[in-house]
């Protein structure tokens, strides 16, 4: 998805401060984050109005749905945030926080009372932000706490993860 350099892309160079791209229909607390966005540094858009026609004809031809990442613009979204928001669709994980890391975003997962995977053998908090699903509103106030010397280190540690544990070997 995103290549080192990408990853390598230190968080104090990334001009978004945090960004999402997903559909927003029925899912209250995707609503809440969409409402989040400024046009500047907080970026959140509703995938849906955006799709490619090309997503559109693949999906009606085959009636698979097509990921995102096949899209270059949600890649460089990714790319320039220094936050990647990635709460829950249908299911309560989101491919988008693999999607981040790859980039060298920090992933910011929304959860109530779910046991992170593999938790047993990675510390999220080492490079993600966990925040319940009721506190959804306090996220620019989350985010803006975390100082330009944890946001390295987090972004480090997800570029570890990302190479060690997720890169095609």
């Amino acid at each position: 998805f995103g290549d080192a350099a990408v990853r390598a892309v230190p968080p104090a160079r990334r001009e978004i401060f945090f960004s999402f791209r997903g559909s927003g229909r029925r899912m209250p607390l995707r609503e809440q984050i969409l409402a989040m966005h400024n046009g500047t540094d907080r970026v959140c858009l509703d995938a849906h109005p955006h799709r490619s026609q090309l997503q559109a004809a693949c999906e009606a031809a085959t009636g698979v749905r097509v990921p995102p990442q096949s899209d270059d613009e949600y890649v460089a979204l990714h790319a320039r945030s220094r936050f990647s928001l990635c709460p829950r669709g249908d299911a309560v994980y989101s491919f988008r926080f693999v999607e981040a890391l790859s980039c060298g975003a920090i992933p910011v997962l929304y959860g109530d009372g779910w046991v992170l995977p593999f938790s047993e053998l990675v510390d999220y908090h080492d490079f993600a932000v966990v925040i319940a699903e009721d506190d959804v509103a306090s996220t620019p106030k989350v985010l803006a706490a975390i100082g330009p010397a944890q946001l390295e280190a987090m972004q480090r540690s997800g570029r570890r993860l990302c190479s060690s544990r997720f890169a095609a070997g």
